[in-house]
């Protein structure tokens, strides 16, 4: 679902059916809320979800069982980095599909054998790939 709030998208976990439900802030908001507490952005989800419901709050808080805030601005590892393709990036990720010796092998969004790089998707199918030429070694 796309709103207007500052969270402009959401999503469940359809076709399976568990009760979670993801927010994204997209860049030109997550810069600028980058230093705000978890309970900040909490709120700031719920108040895009009454506004996308146009609902009550009481009722989008009574349905929250419990939250988690990731920050990616602020991660170490990711400092809000996100993958995705350039121009002649698949003869890159060929190479780094190759394990080496047997020994190491990488894995992730962008190193999937698929068009959606930069995807939940593409992670797991990676994530499948490796642990497929794994077991086979």
């Amino acid at each position: 679902m796309l709103s207007d709030g500052e969270i402009t998208a959401w999503w469940t976990q359809y076709p399976e059916e568990y009760p979670v439900l993801t927010g994204w802030i997209p860049s030109m908001h997550a810069e600028r809320l980058k230093d705000k507490s978890d309970g900040e952005v909490i709120d700031i989800g719920i108040a895009s979800l009454v506004s996308a419901f146009k609902t009550d709050k009481s009722l989008i808080q009574g349905k929250l069982i419990k939250s988690k805030v990731i920050n990616w601005p602020q991660d170490p590892f990711t400092k809000g980095a996100y993958s995705y393709s350039a121009v002649g990036a698949e003869e890159a990720y060929e190479e780094l599909r190759r394990p080496i010796d047997n020994k190491i092998y990488f894995a992730g969004e962008a190193l999937a054998s698929i068009k959606e790089t930069a995807t939940v998707e593409g992670a797991l199918l990676s994530g499948i790939e490796v642990a497929n030429k794994i077991l086979k070694v």
